[in-house]
């Protein structure tokens, strides 16, 4: 409110266990919403990466 920027609280995970972490304050400006699902953000985050949902893997070997 101070600052007359709207912001929103992201959780920031750390690992080994992705249930700690941070909590930070961003501009709602700087925040890119993503099409996805906590149960598969939650399933990235534990993978280290490595299970992504279909569609993003559709995209990425499109890229490859």
């Amino acid at each position: 409110e101070k600052s007359g920027v709207d912001v929103v609280c992201v959780f920031v995970p750390t690992t080994p266990n992705p249930t700690s972490g941070l909590i930070i304050m961003v501009p709602q400006s700087d925040v890119i919403e993503l099409d996805m699902s906590v149960e598969d953000g939650l399933k990235m985050i534990i993978s280290l990466g490595v299970v992504v949902p279909g569609e993003q893997l559709e995209e990425i070997q499109k890229i490859d």
